[in-house]
């Protein structure tokens, strides 16, 4: 487990996300894995679910 998400997090991550940011860029910016901005994007009620691809493994990987 990482660092407890404290309230400045929360709208530090909510301000690159409702500015258009992706899911990378939030992450860079808020210094958190893009896991961890998608989940707490899920726990905060943002999204509704998760639904990341990885879209190098599918390139890699065709089936």
């Amino acid at each position: 487990m990482g660092v407890r998400w404290a309230t400045s997090n929360d709208k530090k991550l909510t301000t690159f996300w409702f500015r258009g940011a992706t899911l990378q860029q939030t992450a860079s910016g808020v210094g958190r894995t893009v896991a961890s901005i998608a989940f707490r994007l899920v726990a905060l009620d943002i999204l509704e679910s998760l639904h990341v691809e990885n879209y190098t493994r599918k390139q890699e990987n065709p089936t």
